[in-house]
């Protein structure tokens, strides 16, 4: 269980994770995806052709935060993602872009999520030796009495199948018992 100390520093970096995951801010955004634009056109430009390639991206990461759209545009760049080479060539269609982002919004919230974990965890109950000790001694005890008796199945357990068999061999036993007692020979069983 984390201490004091340590779960303010959990709970902060909690805070920092879910502030890190919220949209925005917009003006970065922008200015990632104009730079993207730039870099990847195949010429000059005209102001239309940016302003609907700009809407475009914008469309598809305007609710990630910014960072993650930077550094999905820096994966895409150093070709860490998973695409054929050939495409790193182009820049990257507006859902593909933010397909790259969201996963990192993802670990950031799986990593906030567990961390929430250790926090809402509840100490681990511990047994005292003389708590121990007794329940080695009841376990010794019913280990005992398994190993020298008969085993007691739980009241209804036996079936009629079983009572009727072990009925029949208490039946054979009292036989041989008779005629062992009286010297008689025992009976031939038949193969």
């Amino acid at each position: 269980m984390p201490t004091g100390p340590q779960r303010t520093v959990i709970a902060r970096r909690i805070a920092d994770l879910q502030a890190a995951i919220e949209p925005g801010p917009v003006e970065e955004t922008i200015g990632v995806l104009g730079d993207l634009i730039q870099e990847y056109a195949p010429s000059r430009l005209d102001d239309r052709t940016v302003s609907i390639k700009a809407e475009a991206y914008l469309d598809a990461v305007e609710d990630l935060p910014a960072w993650t759209v930077r550094a999905a545009v820096r994966r895409w760049r150093r070709g860490e993602v998973s695409a054929d080479p050939a495409t790193l060539d182009f820049a990257p269609k507006p859902a593909r872009l933010r397909g790259i982002a969201e996963r990192m919004v993802l670990v950031a919230r799986g990593q906030a999520a567990r961390l929430q974990r250790v926090l809402d965890a509840k100490p681990e109950e511990r047994i005292t030796d003389a708590q121990m000790a007794a329940n080695s001694e009841k376990l010794t005890g019913l280990i005992a009495k398994t190993a020298d008796g008969p085993v007691v199945e739980p009241a209804g357990a036996e079936s009629a199948e079983r009572r009727a068999a072990m009925a029949d061999l208490d039946e054979r036993r009292k036989r041989r018992e008779a005629r062992e007692r009286e010297g008689a020979p025992a009976p031939e069983t038949s193969a």
